[in-house]
């Protein structure tokens, strides 16, 4: 992430994207939602690693995902791809014994900064705002969650540490996530799809 520039840069982007994910979506809001889906986007669940990363040919391709002082090896990260106008990093997570995509990971980056700042990449508004974007492009294309949750969290010390938000769309192949965590060390907006596998069932 950038410093204080980008944090801007990411602020009007977020702005933007909402409103533009607001008219798209409303377009949307009373089709019928689909039966099953098998994966996201151009990504179906069977695919491997070298089929996935031909797809995205034309973007930046990472592979593997740095976590602070661990490298997550089995994941692919797709930068930049845009989601009506907010551009996310999407990460493809494969199993381990098939090597088919199991998890897709849609991340606009508003979270902690890489050690050893630990500043906070996005002000909790902009967290919020990605929030409501997402929320309304999934209830668009997918209808209203199964389930939402917004729940307190605490500490190891039992003390109230923040809250973590989540909306949750079941279908027969694939379980979508959208979660917004606001937590003292943990910060972020993420939408998450998981294969239902018997290795992820989710």
């Amino acid at each position: 992430m950038e410093r204080h520039s980008a944090t801007s840069s990411n602020g009007h982007r977020t702005i933007t994207a909402v409103l533009m994910g607001l008219l798209v979506s409303s377009m949307g809001l009373f089709a019928q939602p689909p039966k099953d889906i098998a994966g996201w986007g151009k990504l179906t669940w069977s695919m491997q690693p070298t089929q996935a990363k031909a797809l995205y040919a034309d973007h930046t391709v990472q592979v593997g995902l740095k976590i602070g002082d661990i490298t997550v090896p089995d994941m692919v990260v797709i930068k930049d791809v845009d989601i009506d106008g907010m551009p996310v990093d999407v990460h493809l997570q494969f199993d381990k014994k098939t090597n088919n995509l199991i998890i897709i990971t849609l991340d606009p980056g508003l979270k902690y900064k890489p050690a050893p700042t630990g500043e906070l990449a996005a002000m909790p508004m902009e967290r919020e705002m990605a929030f409501g974007h997402f929320k309304t492009l999934l209830i668009g294309k997918y209808g209203a969650p199964a389930n939402e949750e917004r729940k307190p969290t605490y500490d190891l010390l039992n003390h109230p540490n923040g809250t973590q938000t989540t909306l949750m769309w079941a279908f027969p192949s694939t379980t979508i996530k959208l979660e917004w965590d606001e937590e003292r060390f943990s910060v972020g907006v993420t939408v998450r799809y998981y294969a239902a596998t018997k290795n992820n069932p989710m």
